[in-house]
C-alpha cells in the first residue's frame, strides 16, 4: 500500500490550524457563556464589537480609482489573505513548540486576532466585490 506524499510542512500547518481553532474556540465557547447577547440580532452585536476593538489607527484611506484589472486584484488580495492567515496560524503554533511559557493562551489570543483581522479583511474585500460589480453592471 502506498502512502500519501505529503510534505512534513503542510501537515504541520494543519494540524496547527486545526489545534489552535480548536483551543480558541473552546475559549471563546466559554467567553460567550459570560456575554449576555439578545437573540434578535446577534451579527450585529458582534460586529458592533469588532468595531468597538479596532485600533483607532484604522481609518477610512482613500478610495483607489476603479482599473481593469479591479477583478483580478480582488483574486490576488483573497488569495494572499489566506496564505497570510495560515502563515500566522503556523507561526503561532511553532512559537508554541518552542516557549511553552504562557500558553495556550499566548496561542489563542493570537489566533483571536488573526481571525478578527481576517474577517475584516475578508468584508473589506466582499465589500469592494459588491461595489466592482455593481459599477461594472451599469
Amino acid at each position: 500500500m502506498r502512502l500519501l506524499s505529503i510534505p512534513v510542512k503542510v501537515v504541520a500547518a494543519a494540524v496547527a490550524v486545526i489545534t489552535i481553532f480548536v483551543l480558541s474556540y473552546h475559549l471563546s465557547a466559554a467567553q460567550r457563556r459570560h456575554v449576555p447577547r439578545t437573540p434578535e440580532q446577534p451579527e450585529q452585536q458582534e460586529e458592533k464589537a469588532m468595531e468597538q476593538r479596532r485600533p483607532p489607527s484604522m481609518v477610512a484611506p482613500e478610495v483607489v480609482p476603479s482599473s481593469k484589472w479591479d477583478e483580478r486584484m480582488i483574486e490576488l488580495d483573497l488569495e494572499a489573505l489566506d496564505e497570510a492567515y495560515r502563515d500566522t496560524i503556523s507561526k503561532l503554533f511553532a512559537v508554541w513548540m518552542r516557549d511553552p511559557t504562557g500558553q495556550p493562551t499566548r496561542a489563542i489570543v493570537g489566533a483571536q486576532a488573526a481571525r478578527r483581522a481576517y474577517i475584516l479583511v475578508r468584508q473589506g474585500l466582499e465589500k469592494r466585490e459588491a461595489e466592482r460589480i455593481e459599477r461594472e453592471g451599469k
